[in-house]
C-alpha cells in the first residue's frame, strides 16, 4: 500500500472515529425534559398598599413529576387573580374591585387566555361591596360565588353554570333569594350533593350546609354536626373555622372556641372527621379527634382522601415560622400523623395550599398573613405515603404579594 493510500485510510478511520464519538456524546448528554404532569399557577397583587388601586397579575409554572418546575411560556400574565381557583378545565378568578368573574383556559403549555367575564354581582342582594369567594364544585359545572363581607354583613352564595367553553352563566330567577350564611369557601361533599362552610364569623355559628340542587342551585339546611369536647371544659367549641372533603366518605372540619364564640376562650382548635349521612347531615365518627400542633390557617385533603395536610404555622419564642402537618386516613374514619411538623424556612405562615393528581403538595404565604424572611415563593412537595420531601427548585420565587393559588392537570 502506498503512502497516499495508507494517509487516505487513516484519515477515513479518524473521521469515522470523530463522528462515531460525537454521536456517541450527543446521545449520553441529550436528556429529554421531563412530561409535564401540572400546571400551577399564584395570583400576585403588585400595589397591595392601603389607598391605592391594587394591580394583579397570574404567575404560572409547569411542574415535572419529580416536582421540578419551569416558568410557563408568556408568564407573568397580566391578568386579575383574586380569589384564584380551578376546576379540572378552567381558571378562575375576581377583578380587583370585586365586581367581575373572569374564566381563564389553559393551552397545551398552560398559558392562559380569558375566555369569560360576567358581573359577579348579578343575583346578589346588593348590600356588599363584592365578590369575596369563589368554590367550583367537582364535577366541573358550576361555580358558587361568594359576594358580601363574611366579617361582618355575611354571604351570599349565588350559583352559576359553566358551559364547555368557560362561559357562565347566572342560575335562577330575580326573584330567587340566594343561599345565605355568615361563611367562607365551601366544602363539597363526596357525593357532590350537598355544600358546608364554616361560620366562624357568626356567634355561636357552627357549621352552615346547603342541598345543591340538580340545576346548580343552593337551598339552605342545617348539618347538625355534634362538636367535639373541648380540651378545656371551660371553653366549649362553637365556631367552625373551615372543613374538608376526603373523597372515601368523610368532611373534616376545624372547630374552634375563640374569637365571636362566647367571650372568646385561649384559641383551641380541634379537627374532627364525619361521615355524611344520605339527608346530608353529619355524623361525628369517634375515636377522629386531634388536637393540630400548626397554628392552623388552611386545610385540605388529597385526591386519593387518604392524607389530610394543614398549613400555618408554629411559634418560636416571639417569632412565627411556617409549618405544614400531615395526617394519614385509617380504616373507620380515624386520622393519625404521618410524622413530626414540617417546619418552613424563609416564610412565617403559610395560607394557600393545593393537591395535585402527581402526589405533589404546593404551599405559598398570602399578602398580609406571611412575611419572608430568607427564599420564599411557591413552595412545592413529592408526597410519599404521607411524608413530604421539598421537590429540587423548591420554593421557587414569585414576585410581589401572593394572593392566591391553584392547580390544573396537563392534559
Amino acid at each position: 500500500m502506498g503512502r497516499q493510500s495508507l494517509r487516505l485510510l487513516l484519515s477515513i478511520l479518524l473521521f469515522s472515529f470523530v463522528i462515531i464519538s460525537a454521536s456517541a456524546i450527543g446521545q449520553t448528554n441529550s436528556h429529554p425534559a421531563p412530561a409535564t404532569s401540572t400546571f400551577v399557577y399564584a395570583g400576585t397583587c403588585t400595589a397591595c398598599v392601603r389607598g391605592r388601586p391594587p394591580e394583579t397579575q397570574t404567575v404560572g409554572f409547569a411542574v415535572a413529576a419529580d416536582g421540578t418546575a419551569q416558568p410557563i411560556p408568556g408568564s407573568p400574565f397580566a391578568l386579575p387573580s383574586y380569589e384564584l381557583s380551578a376546576n379540572p378545565n378552567f381558571l378562575f378568578a375576581v377583578d380587583p374591585g370585586g365586581q367581575e368573574i373572569l374564566t381563564y383556559a389553559p393551552a397545551t403549555n398552560g398559558s392562559l387566555t380569558q375566555v369569560g367575564v360576567v358581573n359577579g354581582l348579578t343575583g346578589s342582594c346588593g348590600r356588599y361591596a363584592g365578590v369575596q369567594l369563589l368554590s367550583p364544585e367537582p364535577s366541573g359545572h358550576f361555580l358558587y360565588a361568594g359576594v358580601g363581607n363574611n366579617f361582618s354583613c355575611g354571604t351570599d352564595y349565588t350559583a352559576w353554570s359553566i358551559s364547555t367553553t368557560g362561559q357562565l352563566s347566572f342560575v335562577g330567577g330575580p326573584d330567587q333569594s340566594p343561599a345565605y350564611a355568615w361563611g367562607t369557601s365551601l366544602t363539597f361533599s363526596p357525593d357532590d350533593r350537598f355544600a358546608y362552610t364554616g361560620t366562624v364569623a357568626e356567634y355561636d355559628g357552627g357549621l352552615a350546609g346547603f342541598i345543591r340542587e340538580q340545576q346548580g342551585s343552593l337551598i339552605d339546611f342545617s348539618p347538625n354536626p355534634a362538636a367535639p369536647h373541648s380540651p378545656l371544659a371551660d371553653y366549649p367549641l362553637c365556631d367552625v373555622w373551615n372543613s374538608a372533603s376526603s373523597s372515601a366518605g368523610y368532611v373534616a372540619v376545624l372547630w374552634y372556641d375563640g374569637l365571636y364564640c362566647y367571650d372568646g376562650g385561649p384559641g383551641i382548635a380541634v379537627i374532627a372527621n364525619y361521615t355524611v349521612n344520605s339527608d346530608g347531615t353529619l355524623a361525628l365518627i369517634p375515636g377522629s379527634v386531634i388536637t393540630p400542633t400548626v397554628n392552623l390557617a388552611n386545610m385540605l385533603y388529597d385526591p386519593s382522601g387518604q392524607y389530610l395536610a394543614m398549613v400555618g404555622s408554629v411559634e418560636y419564642g416571639r417569632q412565627s415560622q411556617g409549618a405544614i402537618q400531615v395526617y394519614k386516613l385509617q380504616p373507620g374514619g380515624g386520622l393519625i400523623s404521618t410524622g413530626p411538623v414540617q417546619i418552613v424556612p424563609g416564610i412565617s405562615n403559610l395560607v394557600y395550599l393545593a393537591w395535585d393528581n402527581a402526589n405533589h403538595l404546593y404551599a405559598t404565604g398570602e399578602s398580609g398573613y406571611s412575611s419572608c424572611s430568607g427564599p420564599c415563593g411557591l413552595y412545592i412537595f413529592n408526597n410519599s405515603d404521607g411524608v413530604l420531601t421539598a421537590a429540587p427548585g423548591s420554593p421557587y420565587p414569585v414576585p410581589n404579594s401572593i394572593v392566591g393559588l391553584a392547580v390544573l392537570p396537563a392534559n
